[in-house]
């Protein structure tokens, strides 16, 4: 790959490619629980809830995936949903241990909260994908 290619995508990176997850079941029940993490925040501070949309589950799974398989922690190009959203946003993360451990650390972020908090997001999306040593990389995709 040529040097310019491998700026383009550092600022542009390629499209996340599909690969399955590592396992159905701990990653629903990831998602149930992150989803329950976030809601709480929002209640505890009288904000709409989030709803679980299949849309951006899918497209965070792609880009937990896509950054596990590279070992690097970069957003994705999140504006190639705004044909189908009005506006979105995304945190990442990168080898926290546990949901509670990722919302704490996203929380303690004045932009990662914003997103969390932002009443004009309705709608949510997760993607939690391991690397071959472990590590975890995580992904919220926001949107309405």
């Amino acid at each position: 790959m040529s040097l310019w290619n491998r700026i383009l995508n550092w600022f542009d990176p390629p499209k996340p490619e599909p690969v399955k997850p590592q396992n159905l079941d701990d990653l629903e029940k990831t998602r149930l629980d992150l989803i329950i993490t976030h809601n709480n925040e929002r209640s505890n501070r009288g904000i709409p809830t989030l709803i679980l949309d299949e849309r951006l589950n899918i497209y965070a799974q792609k880009h937990a995936e896509w950054m596990a398989a590279r070992n690097r922690l970069v957003h994705s190009t999140i504006s190639n949903l705004l044909n189908d959203y009005r506006a979105t946003a995304e945190n990442i993360a990168w080898n926290q241990q546990s949901v509670d451990e990722v919302v704490r650390g996203w929380m303690l972020s004045s932009g990662h909260r914003h997103n969390i908090l932002n009443v004009g997001y309705a709608l949510v999306g997760f993607g939690v994908a391991k690397t071959e040593n472990g590590e975890t990389y995580w992904c919220a995709v926001f949107g309405v």
